[in-house]
């Protein structure tokens, strides 16, 4: 049985969990970026959960920055 990785960043822990077990409801894609510029810094996307649909934060352009 494989494990879930666990990485901690400030005080906080990140699972991430296998594709074929992931709950898919509430869940926001978030697009992360290295800087402001968005379009060629692009990462990866990071599952956030979330009480309000998926869209409301899509709308919004809400996005995560590994830099200012």
């Amino acid at each position: 049985m494989r494990h879930p990785l666990t990485l901690k960043a400030n005080k906080q822990t990140i699972n991430n969990v296998l594709v074929d077990r992931r709950e898919t409801k509430n869940i926001y894609e978030c697009p992360v970026y290295k800087t402001k510029q968005r379009g060629p810094t692009f990462v990866w996307t990071f599952n956030l959960r979330t009480k309000e649909k998926a869209a409301k934060w899509v709308l919004g352009g809400v996005c995560l920055l590994l830099a200012v």
